[in-house]
């Protein structure tokens, strides 16, 4: 069977830097945008002066064109401020080798965004306590790094999970600045950490 070349953007199209762990290794990246967008919208109307970022906290699959395709999205990125890394899905339901291979992935596109002069915010998720180790593998230290609390419940297992992962987190990675997508723990956030935050709302709340 023949596959096209960018079904499979493996190690014979880009060979990033890994770890030990066989994960990409990651700039450290300064930006912090005024506003942030989802990906889907495409905005034509903004431009790189209003220091607007673009993310990818959505659905797996409306992204999943930036792993099959990689260089096609390269121009229309550099439009922005900055870019927030692919944040592809670490479910707890998931099993393991689909976990690390959305890890690979995350890590893999933004060293290849940066190989080519975007400026790719490191996005950060996890999953379960025992695989800690490997969703902060690969991440710069002392750099601005992104996370979303938009899913997660309050009162809920899913939140214990998300602090503890976050506290891990800054332990790991040491970051300059935290961008968070989604203000609903801000207060908690902010008493807990003594961090640089900075939180986003729903684009919607932009009114565009």
């Amino acid at each position: 069977m023949r596959l096209h070349r960018y079904s499979f953007p493996l190690n014979s199209f880009y060979l990033p830097e890994l770890t030990k762990n066989g994960i990409p290794i990651i700039k450290s990246c300064s930006n912090i945008p005024n506003k942030i967008y989802p990906y889907k919208l495409r905005s034509r109307r903004v431009t790189l002066q209003e220091k607007t970022g673009i993310h990818f906290f959505m659905d797996d699959y409306k992204f999943e064109c930036l792993w099959k395709y990689p260089t096609r999205s390269i121009d229309y990125l550099k439009r922005f401020y900055c870019v927030f890394a692919p944040d592809f899905s670490l479910y707890l339901d998931m099993p393991y080798p689909m976990k690390l291979w959305n890890i690979y992935r995350n890590r893999w596109i933004s060293a290849f965004w940066s190989l080519h002069g975007i400026n790719v915010i490191p996005c950060v998720s996890w999953a379960e306590k025992e695989l800690f180790e490997l969703c902060f593998d690969g991440l710069p230290k002392d750099s601005t790094l992104a996370i979303s609390s938009m899913m997660i419940k309050k009162n809920s297992a899913s939140e214990q999970l998300f602090f503890e992962g976050l506290k891990a987190m800054i332990c790991a990675t040491n970051p300059k600045s935290i961008l968070v997508y989604g203000i609903k723990f801000k207060k908690q956030i902010e008493q807990e950490f003594n961090r640089e935050f900075t939180f986003y709302p729903h684009y919607r709340s932009y009114g565009r």
